[in-house]
């Protein structure tokens, strides 16, 4: 089991959610700090200037970004976005 560390900015980006989504997204931290990938999650590593941070689905248009530290069992939440975004 993972310990999920959101940064401010996660958590900022998360108090604007409505409640549909708010709830999206406390089901899949559940499931990140189970399995950072489990497939119901879509991770996928990203590449380029973003190399070593990992992305996730939050419904179908929204995104959260996130960096695994393996050695201490820490998984640090980055950001949250639209998908058209998240990634500039």
């Amino acid at each position: 089991m993972y310990t999920l560390s959101p940064t401010r900015r996660y958590v900022d980006a998360a108090k604007k959610f409505n409640e549909k989504t708010k709830e999206k997204l406390k089901a899949q931290h559940e499931l990140l700090a189970e399995n950072p990938f489990h497939p119901s999650l879509r991770t996928k590593p990203l590449k380029g200037k973003l190399r070593g941070i990992f992305s996730f689905r939050i419904g179908r248009d929204r995104r959260g970004l996130f960096a695994i530290n393996t050695q201490d069992k820490i998984i640090e939440l980055l950001r949250l976005d639209w998908r058209s975004r998240i990634y500039q």
